[in-house]
């Protein structure tokens, strides 16, 4: 996973499902030029180059989080909506990330393992003494 660096966010997607949102910000929006037949008076057509904004969009598999994301994004309203929802769709997760579900370094085992007790050497369970009596 790459560090955040300055400028960016992460998000953390909270449903246990793939969700796609789309980017309808004009950070995000590409212009494309689609090809259309445009019909012409006398029965002639034409074909034209015509320019779309199409909005990008983000896919986030489940429980998927994504690192390095601009702030801008926080202003689109597909996601503004999916974080400020209840119950929340989206986590905005601030700092490096911990993977927490991984399990942590065990501490290393020395060379030597202490010598197991045997259990016919353990003392009898039950009381065989004097019985005890108090003096007063």
């Amino acid at each position: 996973m790459s560090k955040p660096t300055k400028g960016t966010i992460t998000i953390e997607n909270l449903e246990p499902r793939m969700t796609v949102y789309n980017l309808a910000h004009p950070d995000f929006v590409r212009t494309r030029k689609i090809p259309q037949v445009q019909e012409l008076k006398g029965g002639k057509s034409v074909g034209v180059f015509v320019k779309k904004r199409i909005p990008t969009s983000i896919t986030f598999l489940a429980r998927e989080r994504k690192s390095c994301l601009p702030n801008s994004i926080l202003r689109c309203p597909d996601i503004k909506a999916a974080i400020e929802a209840r119950p929340a769709r989206l986590r905005l997760l601030s700092g490096p990330i911990v993977d927490r579900t991984q399990r942590p370094a065990t501490p290393a085992r020395p060379a030597t393992k202490p010598a197991k007790k045997s259990r016919a050497a353990a003392p009898a369970a039950s009381f065989t003494g004097p019985a005890r009596t108090d003096k007063d």
